[in-house]
């Protein structure tokens, strides 16, 4: 039987919002911005994006995209790129607004929910009908259970481990 998607993309999904400053952006101060984008944004969406865009039959879980107009747009961006979302999570779509510094530096602040990551599902029983599995490491024990699932599986998969994330799961664990 042929895998269902060819690749599974587990993690963070995000509505960015950008725009250029003209100098860094300091706390206790209002700066102005140009060059207003909306964007996906989480490094499971994007890699997902991406192997869409490669020709790639691909699955997207994880952060939440919600019954909100973030998420709406971004479910209307995957839909359109060929990106199915798989057992959408429960809360409200995570923001990052994101001030560019003409110089190249980079500022960022991420608005969601604080849900527990234990209740973001892990969707373990759709790793057998994948080739591979993407997790990004930003849900740590969630992103442990899916690898542990493809390992169970068979199926090949990369975990891009983010440390601070992990140990901060770990370390609750222990």
């Amino acid at each position: 039987m042929a895998a269902k998607y060819d690749v599974l993309c587990y993690g963070a999904i995000s509505l960015d919002i950008s725009g250029v400053v003209d100098q860094p952006w300091p706390g206790s101060r209002q700066s102005s911005a140009t060059g207003c984008l909306f964007s996906p944004g989480g490094d499971a969406a994007l890699v997902a994006l991406t192997l869409a865009g490669l020709g790639l039959r691909v699955a997207l879980a994880g952060g939440p995209v919600g019954d909100d107009p973030m998420g709406a747009y971004l479910a209307g961006v995957f839909a359109a790129a060929g990106v199915d979302l798989y057992d959408r999570a429960p809360g409200r779509t995570s923001v990052t607004a994101i001030a560019l510094g003409r110089s190249g530096e980079r500022s960022s602040i991420t608005f969601h929910e604080d849900t527990p990551v234990g209740e973001l599902p892990v969707p373990v029983d759709l790793i057998p009908d994948v080739r591979y599995l993407y997790a990004c490491g930003c849900y740590g024990q969630n992103s442990a259970l899916a690898g542990a699932a493809a390992r169970e599986a068979g199926v090949p998969a990369l975990l891009n481990l983010d440390a601070a994330s992990w140990m901060r799961s770990a370390c609750s664990t222990w």
